[in-house]
């Protein structure tokens, strides 16, 4: 492999659908899309080295605390504990995927170059009630995924879900359906 081989593999964007698929296994896959959590619950800023604080830093804080706190209670919903709650929220992108059986979470990493990205959760299909198109096309909401416990999440997706993705989020809420043979 020669030195342009090696450049080009570094940034070869893996085909995201066929790991999946894989990482599935007897699980059919139905569709996916990239998304950021909706909340900032669980994401700080983080800096480096020691920060020293003015009034005017804490007064700030204070408010941007408020503010988020306000959309956090619009974009995630449900008990301590519910299913929502243990939903994964990351301040970089990740993959959600609805298989036949359950939808999951996925980290490819920044740019989706990850070819063996680990798991970071996974719902089964029984326990979700519905996915649906919240209508905003701003940067807090697009996807909502409600589930029966009463908790509810709401995810940006970072490009556009598609046909594929919507036909399996309309089938999705409930258990798999199973079509019976023509009689």
């Amino acid at each position: 492999m020669g030195l342009w081989d090696k450049i080009t593999s570094a940034f070869k964007m893996p085909d995201i659908q066929g790991i999946l698929t894989e990482k599935l296994g007897d699980e059919p896959y139905l569709a996916h899309t990239i998304v950021l959590a909706s909340t900032s619950k669980g994401i700080e800023n983080v800096s480096i080295g020691p920060k020293f604080k003015s009034v005017s830093d804490v007064a700030s804080d204070a408010i941007k605390g408020g503010v988020n706190s306000a959309l956090d209670a619009r974009h995630l919903q449900g008990a301590p504990g519910s299913i929502a709650r243990q939903l994964p929220v990351t301040p970089t992108p990740i993959v959600l995927l609805l298989g036949g059986d359950s939808l999951s979470f996925w980290e490819f990493g920044m740019g989706e170059k990850r070819h063996n990205p680990p798991l970071l959760g996974r719902v089964a299909r029984s326990d979700v009630a519905s996915i649906t198109d919240t209508g905003k096309r701003t940067a807090r909401g697009h996807i909502r995924l409600t589930f029966h416990d009463g908790s509810f999440a709401d995810y940006q997706s970072t490009v556009d879900p598609g046909e594929q993705f919507w036909a399996a989020a309309d089938a999705f809420g409930g258990p798999a359906q199973e079509t019976a043979p023509p009689a």
